[in-house]
């Protein structure tokens, strides 16, 4: 179940507009987050990371599955993925993520 259900673009405004108060509100804690696919990588680290654009070109939503788990998402796609979040570093990071 998750914690907090919140859009790509909100998560990101949390995090750049009060990092302490978004850490946390958010950090170790199940977030459920939808937006647009921006990218998906190749298998890099035992991870394939799903990028969702919040509407700024320099910082994401870098959501990390394993690739057995990763979905067949594809830019432009909305999809909704659930995820521990691990903190903010140019994009909001969440791992072990599923897709909702």
């Amino acid at each position: 179940t998750a914690d907090e259900t919140i859009t790509a673009a909100d998560l990101l405004q949390a995090f750049t507009t009060d990092e302490p108060a978004a850490n946390a509100r958010f950090n170790d804690k199940v977030i459920q987050v939808s937006g647009t696919v921006a990218s998906v990588s190749a298998p890099e680290n035992g991870k394939v990371t799903v990028l969702l654009d919040t509407g700024d070109a320099l910082s994401g939503i870098a959501c990390e599955f394993d690739p057995a788990d990763a979905p067949a998402a594809a830019p432009g796609q909305e999809i909704t993925i659930k995820g521990i979040c691990a903190g903010f570093n140019l994009d909001v990071l969440l791992q072990r993520c599923a897709v909702e």
